[in-house]
């Protein structure tokens, strides 16, 4: 069965559906401009028997089913209850010449680059994401970070900002993003594979909280160790490192990696919010952030300190970007990102870290990372928030 829908003028689109009860067998594609042709999903690809596809390039999708014979399919067990306009050209497919992802400013730096090779397994660890808003049923872009456990379980949490995806229903609609990254140095290459291509669907608010601008999701789908996951390391001591590092992806682009000096205590980045709840970086000495970055995590840099490579907070917003004067350089300004150590404590297990990242309560603030096959590690003792600074995340 095929059915097809068009958005005039559209970039490209995004497909969700209010009940996805696929039968046993039964299997859904979607194809969308140049025949990219995306799927097989099926009934388990549901998150709270709701399901939203990956971008699709171009004005024009045909969703197609497949179904076994006899298959016990009813009418409504399928509806498709919205679709999504974009305008941002995540594709790419506008600009004649462009050989690949470019949207960023210039002055951001891609992973792949000499300031990324410190970093492979946090690089890793870090996500794109689409959500639909609760608001107004916009679809956004947002960064996060899949985070490590003190029992070493592997549950699929995975860390953004509340203004991001800040809701059960806005956590649900996620469609999120691996491995979206440039295999080298220079900012026009596209990605191995294509540009979108590891993608896993839905998640599970566990924790949220509007002033320190953190959102703690558990994704519905475990990432295959096929696309190499990393579950990243944390410290909640709240002690100030020498300096720091983001990785994003600002703009909705390929995966970049920012540099910062050592972070200042800001007294809120949240308007009304209580003090001492962020950190101050910047101004930056590489790269920047972007709309798009919000979420994407905090880490202390590569050196001397014993807590490197651990992430330490969540971007809310700021005034950094690529210089006006000098474009492929960062401006002087900074950004905030809510500590993890405000966020790990709180008035309940809906607005802390603790109760989900160490269960057991055993005292842990300082755990460090692990691949997805690794054995375990000796661990060491209101969406759309009206932001202050301009927010990261992105309209589509």
């Amino acid at each position: 069965w095929r059915v097809r829908v068009r958005a005039a003028g559209a970039t490209d689109l995004h497909l969700g559906f209010a009940h996805f009860a696929l039968p046993d067998g039964a299997t859904l594609h979607v194809i969308g401009a140049d025949d990219a042709y995306q799927g097989p999903y099926i009934a388990a690809d549901a998150a709270d028997a709701s399901f939203n596809t990956p971008a699709i390039p171009g004005d024009t999708a045909t969703i197609e089913l497949h179904l076994p014979t006899n298959a016990a399919f009813a009418p409504g067990m399928l509806q498709l209850s919205r679709v999504g306009v974009g305008f941002r050209d995540l594709f790419r497919r506008e600009k004649s010449g462009d050989p690949g992802p470019g949207a960023a400013g210039p002055c951001n730096i891609n992973v792949a680059c000499p300031l990324g090779q410190s970093y492979p397994n946090e690089i890793s660890a870090v996500g794109y994401y689409e959500y639909v808003a609760d608001d107004d049923h916009n679809s956004y872009l947002c960064s996060g970070t899949l985070l490590a456990d003190v029992p070493r379980d592997r549950r699929n949490y995975f860390i953004t900002a509340a203004h991001c995806a800040g809701t059960p229903t806005e956590a649900a609609s996620m469609v999120i993003y691996w491995n979206y990254q440039s295999t080298q140095c220079a900012a026009l290459v596209a990605p191995a594979g294509g540009f979108f291509g590891d993608d896993l669907h839905g998640a599970t608010l566990r924790a949220t909280r509007a002033d320190v601008d953190f959102s703690l999701v558990e994704l519905t789908q475990s990432p295959p160790t096929a696309w190499g996951p990393y579950y990243a390391g944390w410290d909640a001591s709240g002690a100030q490192p020498a300096a720091t590092i983001g990785i994003h992806h600002p703009s909705g682009d390929v995966k970049k990696i920012t540099a910062g000096p050592a972070p200042s205590t800001i007294a809120s980045c949240v308007v009304n919010g209580p003090p001492d709840t962020h950190w101050m970086t910047g101004p930056y000495t590489q790269g920047t952030t972007e709309s798009g970055s919000s979420g994407s995590g905090l880490f202390i840099a590569a050196g001397n300190d014993s807590r490197a490579r651990l992430l330490i907070g969540t971007l809310t917003g700021g005034d950094a970007a690529c210089s006006s004067m000098a474009p492929n350089q960062p401006n002087a300004s900074t950004d905030c990102y809510g500590k993890f150590a405000v966020a790990w404590n709180g008035a309940s297990s809906a607005s802390r870290l603790h109760d989900w990242l160490d269960p057991a309560s055993t005292g842990t603030t300082t755990l460090q990372g692990g691949d997805i096959s690794s054995a375990p590690v000796q661990a060491h003792s209101t969406r759309a928030i009206p932001a202050i600074l301009r927010d990261r995340s992105s309209h589509r």
